[in-house]
């Protein structure tokens, strides 16, 4: 069954997306449109696939990912796709706030681990990540 997502027209006037090149554009919507999105932004992309689906030569998707990341926009991490800011730009009814909660909680802890390192304000329909999310310390070692 496919899926629906929410893209606002205002999404082309908006100052970031007009600061990309042609290919940064198309790669920023796909990663809201394509049919591996999770109502949490967070899903699990091969490079492989966002070729085939982009045309973008995987050389390319791998420079822009760079440029995203240090936008502080999408973060790509071992086959997963962090879109900060996903809720944002989607319009979401009670079913789809308790399916963007549930998605959120079937991300691997570690590509968790990798959000609150980068982005420590990270938030999931209204709650921060460490309410949905408290990661595992790591032990210290006893001399």
């Amino acid at each position: 069954m496919s899926k629906k997502r929410f893209v606002n027209s205002h999404f082309w006037r908006d100052t970031f997306i007009h600061s990309l090149l042609p290919d940064e554009k198309l790669l920023y919507l796909y990663f809201f449109t394509n049919p591996d999105t999770e109502l949490c932004g967070i899903y699990e992309l091969r490079l492989e696939q966002i070729n085939i689906d982009t045309k973008i030569p995987e050389k390319r998707i791998l420079e822009i990912l760079k440029t995203f990341e240090r936008m502080n926009r999408v973060l790509f991490t071992n086959g997963w796709v962090i879109v900060r800011n996903f809720q944002k730009h989607q319009s979401y009814n009670k079913n789809m706030e308790e399916g963007a909660k549930k998605c959120f909680l079937r991300v691997p802890k570690d590509i968790l681990a990798k959000i609150t390192q980068k982005w420590n304000d990270w938030v999931i329909i209204g709650e921060s990540l460490g309410n949905c999310y408290t990661p595992t310390p790591t032990p210290t070692p006893t001399p």
